[in-house]
Order: structure tokens, then sequence, then C-alpha cells
């Protein structure tokens, strides 16, 4: 599991619930990641409320810095907890 998350809201309240949702999702995305990799790996997850098209409210962007290299997922949703599901 990743070790090292950062959960931050821009434009929206990080609670407990949705901190903790983060976490275990996210911290899972270690099982892609190669074996010398998974030591030094962190996270960032930036949780935005927006006024998107087709009524999504919030875009959830998850940023994993690995060794020479950083892999950024976005999207958005109406649903705050859908939208780190999909990340």
């Amino acid at each position: 599991m990743i070790s090292r998350i950062e959960i931050t809201g821009n434009k929206y309240e990080v609670d407990e619930t949705t901190q903790k949702y983060a976490e275990k999702h996210i911290g899972k995305l270690d099982k892609y990641l190669p074996r010398h990799a998974k030591k030094s790996a962190s996270a960032r997850v930036v949780i935005s409320q927006i006024n998107g098209a087709h009524d999504n409210k919030y875009e959830v962007e998850a940023i994993v810095d690995v060794p020479d290299k950083t892999l950024v997922a976005k999207d958005q949703s109406s649903n705050v907890l859908a939208a780190i599901d999909i990340v």
C-alpha cells in the first residue's frame, strides 16, 4: 500500500469519510507498480469542486510519484466518491 498520501481540497472541504475512502483506494494502486518503486512511491490527491458539464460537480486528480516518473489521472463526476473510484 502506498504509505505517503496527501489529500487536499480545492474549493472543497475534505471530510474524514472522504479522506479515508481516498487513502484506501489510492493506496491500493501500488499493486500496479514495479517492486523497486513501491517503497518510495508517494501520492497526492486533489479534490476540486467545479461546475462541469453534464452535472459533474467534482474533479479528482491523483498524482503518483515513483522513481523517474510521475503518473497522473484525472476525472470528473457528480459524486466525489465515484470520482475517486474512477481515478
